[in-house]
């Protein structure tokens, strides 16, 4: 499989993914998410043009864990290590925003049973 291939084989296949783009000079990154209709909103084209963001690799959430594709590059697999974090904090929420029980119904249907211990 050529990187390509590796590449677009961890965007289709994870629940959540981001493109990482990353500036060598100032060692800022950007994480875009691949699931939405824009990949760069205006203001994010924006930042990325001002700040010579280039594309670094693929971070992408997929059966239970976080995979990360960085471009072969030294400069480019530290910035994916620094993005790393944030792209674990950003999974984290999205999967807090799928989940649809938070155990609070669980608990009201435990406590209305009836208690039958006399």
């Amino acid at each position: 499989m050529d990187r390509l291939d590796e590449l677009q084989a961890l965007a289709f296949e994870s629940d959540y993914a981001c493109a990482v783009l990353g500036s060598r000079e100032t060692g800022q990154f950007l994480l875009v998410e691949l699931d939405k209709d824009c990949l760069l909103s205006d203001a994010e084209n924006l930042k990325a043009r001002l700040g010579g963001l280039y594309f670094c690799g693929l971070a992408g959430y997929r059966r239970g864990e976080c995979v990360f594709k960085s471009e072969p590059d030294l400069d480019c697999v530290s910035m994916m290590a620094s993005a790393s974090y944030e792209f674990a904090r950003r999974v984290a929420e999205w999967l807090k925003s799928k989940r649809t029980d938070d155990g609070g119904d669980f608990l009201e249907r435990l406590w209305s049973l009836p208690d039958n211990r006399n």
